[in-house]
């Protein structure tokens, strides 16, 4: 048996996780933008609103968008956790 740490498997996990961290980021941060209540600007629009409870178009509540916006942010946090600890690794091992 092998001992010590596989890094190929690890930086292959790590590479995932990152990209299905970003790719759900962006897919559901548009959907928030679709739904918002009073239409989203991207221009106009702080991306902070979309996770307002009071919508600021138009004062209807935003229950729906709030609630993906604490779940996107949070599922995105805890995605990239991997991300993180195997750029390090990398990072320790090239000495850069």
């Amino acid at each position: 048996m092998k001992k010590g740490i596989n890094f190929k498997k690890w930086k292959l996990i790590g590479s995932i996780f990152g990209i299905i961290a970003g790719v759900q980021f962006i897919i559901m941060t548009v959907l928030m933008m679709l739904l918002y209540p009073g239409g989203y600007s991207f221009w106009d629009n702080k991306i902070s609103y979309l996770g307002y409870y009071t919508s600021a178009n138009n004062g209807n509540p935003n229950f729906l968008c709030q609630t993906l916006f604490v779940i996107t942010f949070i599922s995105f946090t805890v995605l990239l956790i991997p991300f993180f600890l195997v750029l390090v690794l990398i990072l320790k091992i090239r000495k850069l």
